[in-house]
């Protein structure tokens, strides 16, 4: 948003509960607005499978009428159809670096009090989020 200078709405962010079940009926809020969105971004692929099953219920086509993505890239969203893209988190990686931080700050707790460690994701791009390659088909 902050790239393109695209003014964040509160309208189109939903807080829910992390499950499936939620993000189905947050799903369909949104789908329910006047202006709804063309494409949902879930914090999880398990919110990402809730939101799928409410669009579908919507009769909308991914990635024809609106755009699906979720985060954690889990084997799941590689298997339905049409498959999700996901953003992909370094899980093996992260687990050692919160295991080093650990240590680290049982060892020297006042030198630790304020260490950041950014790891890079990665962005699985597959069907759900393909608009443009649908439409020339």
């Amino acid at each position: 948003l902050k790239k393109y200078k695209i003014k964040k709405d509160n309208d189109l962010i939903v807080h829910c509960d992390f499950n499936q079940d939620y993000a189905f009926f947050a799903t369909e809020e949104l789908l329910a607005m006047k202006k709804r969105p063309d494409a949902i971004f879930t914090i999880s692929d398990r919110m990402a499978i809730g939101a799928m099953l409410a669009i579908k219920k919507k009769g909308l086509s991914i990635p024809g009428d609106i755009g699906l993505v979720g985060f954690n890239n889990e084997p799941v969203v590689s298997l339905v159809t049409p498959a999700i893209s996901s953003v992909e988190q370094p899980s093996f990686e992260m687990g050692k670096v919160a295991g080093k931080m650990f240590i680290e700050t049982l060892h020297h707790p006042e030198s630790m009090s304020n260490v950041e460690q950014v790891l890079r994701t990665k962005l699985i791009v597959r069907e759900s989020s393909q608009r443009n390659s649908i439409k020339n088909r």
